[in-house]
C-alpha cells in the first residue's frame, strides 16, 4: 500500500515537473511586449531617447497582440518631450487612425499644434477629442485658452460651459472662467468664480492666487490680498508664482502708493500649466514635465548646424527657425535673418521643411512668404492633410478662392472623419464665392456626418435660409 502511495506520489510529481517545462517557453514575454513594457518605463523615469529606441524596436518586433495605437501615443509624448514636435505630430496622428476611438492622441495631437501655432487646425482636433471622451474637459479646457488668447470671449465661455457641465464644482473649470471673466474685466463675476472654486476647494492655490491679484491690483484691499498671497506661498512655495507672490507681498509691506503691475497680467499667467505630480491647473499633453529652459540662439544655432552635418535637414531647418525665434526676442534681428537664410537654403526639396518655414512667415503675418512655402510643401507632398488644410486657411485671407477651394477638396479626401475642411468648404461656398447649390451641399453632408459638433445649429440655420433662396428647379 505504502509502495502504491509513493509510486502515485512519484507520477505525480513528475507530471507536475512535466507541466511546468512545457509550460515555461509560453511563460516568456514576447520581444515585442518585452520592448514596449521597457519603453514605458524608460518614458516614466525620463530617458526620452531610450523610450523612443525602445517603442520603435516594439513596433518593429510586431506581435498579435500589441497595442500599437498606444505605442504610437507613447512615442509622441517621447518625441514631444524632446522637442521633436513634428515626429510627436505625426506619432499622435498615425495613433489616432489606428485607433477610432482613442482620445489621447487626438487630444496630444491638438496641443502640440497649439504649441506651433496652428490654432484652426488645433481646435478641430480638440472638438474630437471632446467628442470622443465625452466626460472628459482636458480638450474643451485647452481648447478654451486658445479662444481667450484670441479674445473670442463668447466662445470661450461657451466651451467651459460645456466642460462644467460635465464636470460641476470642478474648481479648475470655476478658475478659468474666473480668469475669463478677468480677460473681459468683469471682476464681479471673476471674483464670484473664484470664491466658489474655493467653496469647492479651500487648499485649491490657482485660485487663491488670482483672488490675491485681484484685490490686489484691481480692488486695492491689500490686507486680504497679503492673506492670501501668504496662504498661496504656504500650499505651493516653489515655482514663478510663488515668487510673483512673494514679490507682491514685499511691495504691500512697503506700503508703495504707486505698485508697479507685472509685464503680463498675473493673473492671466496662472493659466500656466504646473510640473509633473501638482495638480492640472490647466491641461497639457498627458504627463507632461515641468517646461525646459529656453535655449539660447547661440545653442540652438549650434545644435542646427550639428544637424545638417548628421544630414538631417527636417529637423536642422526647423531648429534654425527656433534660434530665429531666440533670436527676434532677444532683439538680434541681423541674427535671425542669418538663421532664417540658413533654414530657408536648406529646405529644398523637403515638403515638411516648406511647412516650417510657411509657419514661421505666418506668425510674422508675412503671408505671401507663407503662401509660397505652404503652395511648395503642398506640391512636395499633396497627401499631407495638415498642409493642404493650412493652405486653404492661408487663400481664404488672401482671397486666393481656387486654391482654397482646391485644398480643401483635397483634404477632405484625405481626412473625410474630420469635420474641419468640411465645414471651411460649406462656409467659402457660402460666404465667399455665393454659390448657393455647392454650400447647401456642403452644409447638408455636415449636418449628416457631423451631429455632435458645436456648430451644428450654425449649419442648419444656414441651411433653412439658404434653402428658402435656392432657385428651385
Amino acid at each position: 500500500m505504502r509502495l502504491i502511495i509513493s509510486i502515485n506520489r512519484f507520477t505525480q510529481g513528475l507530471i507536475l515537473a512535466l507541466a511546468i517545462i512545457l509550460l515555461l517557453p509560453g511563460c516568456r514575454e514576447h520581444p515585442a511586449n518585452q520592448a514596449y513594457r521597457q519603453g514605458l518605463q524608460a518614458l516614466k523615469r525620463g530617458d526620452y531617447a531610450q523610450s523612443i529606441r525602445l517603442l520603435k524596436k516594439s513596433i518593429e518586433a510586431g506581435g498579435t497582440n500589441l497595442p500599437l495605437a498606444s505605442i504610437y501615443n507613447s512615442l509622441g509624448l517621447a518625441y514631444h518631450r524632446i522637442s521633436q514636435r513634428e515626429n510627436a505630430l505625426g506619432a499622435f496622428v498615425l495613433s489616432a487612425r489606428l485607433d477610432a476611438r482613442f482620445a489621447e492622441p487626438v487630444y496630444n495631437a491638438g496641443v502640440v499644434l497649439a504649441e506651433c501655432g496652428s490654432n484652426t487646425q488645433a481646435a478641430a482636433f480638440f472638438r474630437q477629442a471632446a467628442q470622443l471622451d465625452a466626460a472628459g474637459t482636458r480638450a474643451l479646457e485647452y481648447q478654451s485658452q486658445i479662444f481667450c488668447r484670441q479674445q473670442r470671449w463668447s466662445d470661450a465661455l461657451t466651451t467651459l460651459d460645456e466642460a462644467r457641465r460635465r464636470a460641476p464644482g470642478e474648481p479648475r473649470i470655476l478658475t478659468a472662467l474666473a480668469l475669463l471673466e478677468i480677460g473681459r474685466t468683469n471682476l464681479a463675476p471673476a471674483i464670484s468664480r473664484l470664491q466658489e472654486a474655493l467653496a469647492q476647494d479651500a487648499r485649491y492655490a490657482p485660485a487663491i492666487y488670482n483672488l490675491a491679484v485681484v484685490n490686489h491690483r484691481w480692488l486695492k484691499n491689500d490686507s486680504q490680498a497679503a492673506q492670501l498671497f501668504k496662504d498661496y506661498v504656504r500650499l505651493a512655495p516653489e515655482g514663478p508664482f510663488a515668487a510673483h507672490a512673494r514679490q507682491a507681498l514685499q511691495e504691500i509691506a512697503k506700503a508703495s502708493s504707486a505698485i508697479a503691475p507685472p509685464k503680463t497680467s498675473a493673473a492671466m499667467s496662472a493659466a500656466r500649466p504646473p510640473a509633473p505630480g501638482a495638480k492640472q491647473d490647466l491641461p497639457a499633453p498627458a504627463d507632461t514635465p515641468a517646461e525646459p529652459r529656453a535655449e539660447s540662439y547661440d545653442e540652438l544655432l549650434g545644435t542646427a548646424r550639428t544637424l545638417q552635418q548628421q544630414n538631417r535637414p527636417d529637423e536642422a531647418v526647423y531648429t534654425y527657425l527656433r534660434a530665429a525665434r531666440a533670436a527676434e526676442r532677444a532683439d538680434k534681428l541681423s541674427a535671425r535673418d542669418r538663421a532664417v537664410r540658413e533654414a530657408d537654403k536648406l529646405a529644398a526639396k523637403s515638403a515638411r521643411a516648406h511647412y516650417d518655414l510657411s509657419l514661421y512667415w505666418r506668425e510674422r503675418a508675412e503671408a505671401d512668404e507663407a503662401m509660397t512655402h505652404l503652395k511648395q510643401a503642398v506640391a512636395l507632398s499633396n497627401s499631407w492633410f495638415e498642409a493642404n488644410l493650412t493652405l486653404a486657411q492661408l487663400a481664404v485671407e488672401k482671397k486666393e478662392f481656387d486654391t482654397a477651394v482646391v485644398s480643401l477638396k483635397q483634404a477632405l479626401q484625405l481626412e473625410p472623419d474630420w469635420p474641419e475642411p468640411l465645414w471651411m468648404l460649406a462656409q467659402l461656398y457660402d460666404q465667399h464665392l455665393s454659390l448657393t447649390n455647392q454650400a447647401i451641399q456642403a452644409y447638408e453632408r455636415f449636418v449628416g456626418r457631423f451631429a455632435a459638433d458645436g456648430r451644428m445649429a450654425e449649419a442648419q440655420a444656414r441651411l433653412k435660409t439658404l434653402r428658402g433662396g435656392a432657385l428651385k428647379p
